[in-house]
């Protein structure tokens, strides 16, 4: 019996052949591109910032998306897969930061850049502590054993709920807040000003304790700079003995009242 030739059995089988030999280059390259060390992401470099609980957080987190696949098949830990603009998202939705910013370079390595949000105030509410940035909103809870900055101390006349994340104040009140204290430091001697309190936010007035035990009553929607004139010239002319002082009253611009 005559034996088929190698030629007459490739010819036979030659689209067979051709499609094997291309799904294996197709597995190949999936492989390579997709699962195979080479493009794998294996260091997370974080720059910016020296905190360490912010630093040890971002890795946490990046690492923990990085193990995550993307449509249950792709490794998010492949440079190719994976997304800056999605981790960023991410990281913006758990931390709250004042910058961010996510790179991947070369094949194996991400990069972050993270600024924290400096405090502006600090918000003392039913034993808690809290920092307020610039724009009135909380960025945190705090120990009372770990505040390291310091800051102008406010705090409301009412229980008040407060929440990470969320803006209790207006980025005016801030800056309100922050001059008074400024301005009270440099324009006066023998007292200083401990405490803001909210008195009624609705209506824009606020209390400001001193460390003598009197307080000032101010309007933030009145300048700070008349409001200070109109004290300075209240302490001059009138008031002799501060320790007799129960409170100033200069919400209204062209009258004083005190007790």
């Amino acid at each position: 019996m005559k034996k088929p030739s190698p030629d007459g059995f490739l010819k036979q089988h030659k689209k067979k052949i051709i499609v094997f030999f291309y799904c294996m280059a197709v597995i190949g390259l999936i492989y390579l591109f997709i699962y195979s060390p080479i493009f794998k992401i294996n260091k997370i470099v974080v720059s910016g910032t020296n905190e360490s609980d912010i630093i040890s957080q971002l890795q946490i987190i990046s690492r923990s998306e990085i193990l995550k696949r993307k449509w249950l098949i792709l490794p998010k830990s492949n440079y190719l897969v994976f997304s800056s603009g999605e981790l960023k998202n991410y990281i913006n939705a758990n931390l709250i930061l004042d910058e961010l910013e996510v790179d991947k370079k070369l094949l194996h390595t991400l990069k972050i850049y993270a600024k924290e949000k400096i405090p502006a105030l600090q918000l003392e509410d039913s034993g808690a502590n809290y920092y307020i940035d610039k724009n009135g909103l909380v960025t945190g809870a705090i120990d009372s054993t770990a505040i390291k900055y310091d800051l102008p101390k406010i705090s409301y006349g009412t229980s008040t709920r407060v929440t990470v994340g969320s803006i209790i104040l207006d980025k005016s009140d801030v800056g309100f807040i922050k001059n008074v204290f400024v301005k009270i430091s440099d324009k006066f001697r023998g007292w200083r000003i401990i405490r803001a309190v909210f008195i009624d936010k609705k209506n824009s007035q606020l209390k400001f304790y001193t460390n003598e035990g009197w307080y000032l009553i101010l309007n933030t929607e009145a300048l700070v700079d008349k409001q200070l004139e109109n004290l300075d010239a209240l302490l001059r002319q009138k008031i002799q003995d501060r320790r007799e002082l129960e409170y100033i009253d200069l919400r209204i611009e062209d009258k004083i009242f005190y007790k």
